[in-house]
């Protein structure tokens, strides 16, 4: 404040206030004071410049420390520190006398008791709010969610309005849980033996593993021992019921249908490997008498982690064998004929893409001997089940693929649906059989197809000869015309018409000379340019090769007979 305050000194401001409202003013900030108790200020020094009693006005007055109760004054009576500033400030105390209102037991021991009682308290009141939140208003929030209750039409409100509606709703929850439980019973019950398929497909799929029984599902077997039968078609159900009467006690059998469609009895006993396949050739003698065609494919045990699946693989590796002329009932795994590898698949690949090279090139004997190659090659290793089905699936692939590039149906050449007559063949001579009349017959639609489409080609391209100039024609612009290249088009119009293309376009050249010549228009010159000679002794040569006579001489004769006879 520039002429009122020097620079250097920092201003003091000085208020004033009547001492009676002072007083009046901290007894009412001083919660802790009573009725009889007096206030006393002193300064810094400690000397007493304002109390009720005026007669203390300027006695000194002890500075307690923090450890000190209380402190006399001069007149000898005991008072208490109520209140203070800042221990470096040290400028105002404000004393009560001893044994009146609040001040009488303020630094007594059971004051802090109380005190830290009353903290207890409200620390404890706190946690029981905190431990009914969450443990019993979230639970019964997320219970109130299965009810329907509507919502508040008011700004506030609870979950809940009273008690005795907040427990018949959770009587009424209770209630639901318990319809509940009886419909999965229920739904239990009815969807067993769907929930049993779907188990027993994972476990012979290494999905699941059978660590105990599960009589929820029907399974409960004693022994994790299992023993795969797979049937080579699904019986009808007093054919399997006749199969199974013939194990005795001790063998446990789920009998499921795989995701193959294929009939599996999982057989759980605690014999040898060997007593499976002892009882299926006893009911093999009961199906033989009523002429019932199924083969048994059994899987024996295998040192693995996972038997089921193991005994399910060696069961359909079995079972494989009645397509390379295994006759017997029952076909049991020998762990010594190994698999076989994905890897020598590609050959098989490779033979059916040549296969289908020798059909599009309608060439029957190549086609033949093929076939004899990929089933030679069958019998060498002979594959798993599935594996064996998929090449025959494959090649029936093959041969749709073929009918589908020249926009037909399989159904309108074959008679009907090829890949389900190639996936329900049981023997590999019959595959063959199959393949090679398939085979036969797509060769004879090729080539009936072809011709047709070959006629089709001749008549589009004697068309454009005719109506194109003799000068513009040739074998490529002729073939660039039809789309197609100029070998397939001179072989095709000579297979139809018995001529040779490029004997074709100059026997249309020398017609279409004679004609400009009995025009009698153009000279000979003008005729060799304009039916695409660039040699007029060329085009001389090649006219009278074809007529017999020369150009000029032919001339001679077209004019002598448009002359009129005298």
């Amino acid at each position: 404040m520039p002429g009122i305050f020097p620079e250097s000194k920092a201003p003091m401001i000085v208020s004033a206030v009547k001492e009676e409202s002072l007083h009046a003013l901290l007894r009412n900030s001083l919660r802790t004071l009573g009725e009889g108790d007096m206030i006393f200020l002193s300064d810094i020094q400690g000397v007493i410049w304002s109390a009720a009693d005026v007669t203390l006005v300027g006695t000194s007055l002890p500075i307690a420390g923090p450890e000190n109760k209380s402190c006399r004054l001069q007149d000898g009576q005991e008072v208490l520190l109520a209140e203070s500033a800042s221990a470096s400030s040290g400028f105002i105390y404000v004393l009560a006398r001893p044994n009146t209102g609040h001040m009488s037991n303020y630094n007594s021991m059971f004051s802090m008791w109380l005190v830290l009682c009353m903290v207890l308290l409200v620390a404890g009141m706190i946690a029981v709010l905190w431990v009914l939140m969450k443990h019993y208003s979230r639970p019964m929030r997320r219970l109130m969610h299965h009810f329907a209750i509507p919502e508040s039409t008011g700004s506030g409100g609870s979950l809940v309005s009273s008690p005795s509606e907040h427990f018949s709703r959770i009587e009424t929850a209770l209630q639901d849980m318990s319809k509940i439980k009886v419909q999965q019973t229920q739904f239990l019950q009815q969807s067993r033996p769907v929930l049993r398929n779907a188990w027993l497909n994972c476990l012979v799929n290494g999905e699941a593993h059978y660590t105990g029984p599960m009589p929820q599902l029907g399974i409960d077997f004693p022994w994790p021992h299992f023993q795969a039968v797979m049937l080579s078609t699904v019986p009808d159900q007093e054919t399997e019921n006749a199969i199974l009467s013939c194990f005795p006690e001790g063998f446990e059998i789920a009998a499921f249908t795989s995701r193959d469609k294929e009939r599996v009895f999982l057989v759980n006993h605690g014999q040898d490997e060997n007593a499976v396949p002892r009882i299926l050739h006893e009911a093999g003698k009961m199906l033989d008498e009523k002429n019932v065609p199924l083969v048994f494919g059994v899987g024996n045990f295998v040192d693995a982690e996972n038997r089921v699946q193991v005994s399910f693989r060696c069961a359909r590796r079995a079972l494989s064998g009645r397509y390379f002329g295994d006759s017997s009932r029952v076909c049991v795994f020998e762990p010594m004929d190994t698999p076989k590898s994905e890897e020598e698949m590609a050959p098989l690949i490779s033979r059916l893409f040549a296969l289908t090279s020798h059909i599009q090139h309608q060439a029957a004997d190549d086609v033949n001997e093929e076939i004899d190659g990929i089933v030679s090659q069958l019998k060498e290793h002979p594959p798993y089940l599935n594996m064996m089905r998929g090449i025959m699936l494959t090649a029936a692939m093959f041969l749709c693929k073929i009918v589908y590039d020249m926009k037909s149906k399989p159904e309108d050449v074959f008679g009907d649906d090829l890949m389900n007559r190639y996936y329900h063949i049981e023997e590999i001579n019959q595959f063959s059989t199959r393949l090679k009349e398939d085979s036969m017959t797509l060769i004879a639609y090729l080539s009936r197809e072809s011709s047709e489409s070959n006629r089709s080609v001749v008549q589009y391209a004697i068309l454009h000869i005719r109506n194109a100039a003799p000068a513009e024609l040739s074998i490529q612009s002729i073939a660039d015309a039809l789309s197609i290249s100029t070998g397939h088009l001179s072989r095709v119009f000579h297979q139809e018409t018995g001529k040779k293309l490029v004997d074709y376009l100059q026997e249309v050249r020398m017609e279409h000379a004679a004609r400009l010549i009995r025009e009698n228009e153009l000279t000979n010159e003008q005729i060799c340019e304009t039916i695409g000679y660039s040699r007029l002794q060329y085009f001389s040569a090649k006219f009278k090769e074809y007529y017999g006579v020369s150009l000029n001489e032919y001339r001679r004769r077209c004019i002598s007979e448009q002359e009129p006879s005298s």
